[in-house]
């Protein structure tokens, strides 16, 4: 069998890549398994009979194409005998085990709680945003990005989301200028650093718009979330 029909799809890809994509043999992630929301933090997958119910192991509606596509992928090397068939328990143990920093975790820092998100594209923001808006909480923004990023679109996208804004300097050659970044963002103010950009906020802090941004919060951190 030829290696595109071995390709999986996730719900994101627009139909009319999939030429693009060389895999006109490929499946569908939906098609071969199902991902339903239980409303309660958790999440029942199905596949070829079988069912599990796991917590949600990332946050973010989007994740659910994400956790559909991966284990579509396993189930597909399951398939072709690349893996050993997939089982309930192992889904299920595999999925609890689930970290993913800097995607919508949570971290200590200096001692305050830190929701940080990458965001570092506009397809991410408009993804953190959609997730911001279905909250009960209004989060006060720390903002950073490299300068190759459409700031201005991001921002759009961000802003009505968020209470406070402070952007801060990148210890990074290929960093944004603060002063555009705060354009970008009307009556933001600029931080020199990280922390200094944290004080400046109150609680609930995010902090997102570059991976190097929360990388650096991540380290500050020492710990997992």
């Amino acid at each position: 069998m030829a290696a595109a029909e071995r390709a999986v799809l996730g719900s994101g890809i627009d139909e009319t890549l999939v030429t693009e994509l060389g895999a006109p043999g490929a499946r569908r992630a939906g098609s071969l398994v199902t991902c339903l929301d239980q409303g309660d933090g958790r999440v029942q997958i199905g596949w070829d009979g079988f069912e599990t119910v796991v917590g949600s192991p990332l946050l973010g509606d989007f994740q659910f194409q994400n956790l559909e596509l991966a284990v579509a992928l396993a189930l597909e090397a399951a398939n072709f005998g690349m893996v050993k068939p997939l089982e309930p328990s192992c889904v299920q143990a595999a999925l609890e085990g689930v970290s993913w920093p800097g995607r919508l975790s949570v971290h200590t820092v200096a001692g305050r709680e830190v929701l940080m998100d990458c965001a570092h594209n506009l397809e991410a923001a408009e993804a953190l945003a959609r997730h911001l808006s279905g909250l009960d909480r209004l989060y006060n923004l720390l903002f950073s990005c490299l300068e190759d990023k459409p700031v201005e679109a991001m921002a759009m996208v961000l802003k009505p989301q968020v209470g406070d804004i402070v952007v801060c300097r990148l210890d990074d050659p290929r960093a944004m200028p603060p002063e555009r970044i705060a354009a970008a963002f009307p009556g933001a103010e600029i931080a020199q650093d990280l922390l200094s950009g944290l004080n400046c906020l109150g609680d609930p802090v995010l902090a997102a718009g570059s991976i190097r941004l929360v990388g650096s919060l991540v380290a500050l951190a020492g710990a997992a979330p």
